[in-house]
């Protein structure tokens, strides 16, 4: 199931936006992808194991970033399951402003796959 979140409570969202996030061909499999207008509406998605998100929000151009998720309480019990795959995501898609991701919602329903280059190694 995906989780969904949108620009404002109470608002009537006209358009949903679906897509998988990958990194390198590779899914990102934790986090979420945040959009932000303009005007400062936000719509956000948790990003599902296959990288998958789903959305609502209103019509309008988009910038997009890419946020990693929280790190690990360091508190927390140590558990025995198995650990889903942590993807570094660049910093350079952590920010709205030097992402260079941007998306044009129309009404009605969108798909918009979110593909991430790797950060060039250092020689």
């Amino acid at each position: 199931m995906y989780a969904l979140a949108g620009c404002s409570q109470g608002q009537a969202f006209k358009s949903s936006v679906v897509g998988k996030v990958t990194l390198d061909d590779q899914p990102v499999p934790q986090g979420s992808i945040v959009l932000i207008d303009q005007a400062g509406k936000l719509a956000t998605s948790a990003l599902e194991p296959d990288g998958g998100y789903s959305l609502r929000c209103s019509p309008g151009s988009y910038h997009i970033a890419i946020a990693p998720p929280p790190p690990p309480d360091p508190f927390a019990p140590k558990s025995s399951e198995t650990k889903v795959n942590v993807v570094k995501i660049p910093s350079k898609y952590r920010d709205v402003g030097t992402s260079g991701l941007t998306i044009d919602v129309k009404e009605g329903e969108n798909t918009f796959d979110v593909q991430l280059a790797p950060s060039p190694q250092r020689k």
